[in-house]
């Protein structure tokens, strides 16, 4: 999926992700809620949840195209999240059965981790970008 996007596109969405969105980026932005992040094999960390407002997927439940970034605050259960193809609003998030609500609960924990892999995921991808923007 990561080759498949054009790097200067991938570059793009490196620099939104991690400026965060305008108003103007979630005002029609899918909503994404009971979410929780899943990592295969091989594969970008993606967000699966229940969604609504797509543009273009009617079902229920989506797997999002690999994630670039995102913010979740837990006194509000909202957030957003930016993956390789658009902004999505994020609405609560999937607490795990008999966890500790918030930010100090396995589910805070696992969410600042994920936060610390995507900025790696980050690096390597802006680097490789970033290269072939140069290759002649």
């Amino acid at each position: 999926m990561i080759g498949q996007v054009p790097p200067k596109a991938l570059l793009l969405a490196i620099e939104a992700a991690e400026a965060g969105p305008q108003i103007s980026d979630l005002e029609d932005a899918p909503l994404l809620q009971n979410w929780f992040f899943i990592k295969r094999d091989g594969d970008a960390i993606r967000a699966e949840g229940d969604l609504s407002d797509h543009p273009t997927i009617s079902d229920p439940w989506v797997t999002t195209s690999p994630v670039i970034g995102f913010h979740y605050d837990f006194g509000t259960s909202r957030g957003w999240l930016r993956s390789f193809s658009r902004w999505y609003r994020l609405g609560a998030v999937c607490e795990a059965v008999g966890d500790i609500p918030g930010p100090e609960g396995a589910v805070g924990r696992a969410l600042a981790a994920t936060a610390a892999r995507l900025e790696t995921h980050r690096n390597i991808w802006r680097e490789g970008a970033q290269r072939k923007c140069i290759t002649p």
